[in-house]
């Protein structure tokens, strides 16, 4: 069986492109169904820096992340997104071991 994995990724955003880059964000969740073997997706806002940005996806598998990232839709989005940032991204994938602990 293979694991579910979770991706986390941060962004810094130019504070004056706070609205353009939420629109883009927007799109991606409003699309994850199309995205196979995205099984959930969703952004945060950092509360006491309002241009730092957390989306968290889930996936079926490592090999469904790969796959997307690989993705003509996630290479646009990343394209769209490098206008906008502060500076780069910081993101990793985490297995979650919960079950196994009890």
């Amino acid at each position: 069986m293979q694991n579910k994995i979770t991706s986390v990724a941060f962004s810094f955003i130019k504070p004056e492109f706070v609205n353009d880059v939420i629109q883009i964000y927007q799109n991606a969740v409003d699309n994850h169904t199309a995205l196979k073997g995205c099984v959930e997706i969703k952004l945060f806002r950092k509360i006491s820096i309002s241009n730092e940005f957390m989306i968290v996806s889930k996936w079926d598998s490592i090999e469904a992340r790969k796959k997307y990232l690989k993705s003509d839709f996630h290479k646009k989005t990343i394209e769209k997104l490098k206008k906008y940032r502060e500076r780069p991204p910081v993101m990793d994938d985490f297995e979650e071991i919960t079950e196994r602990l009890f």
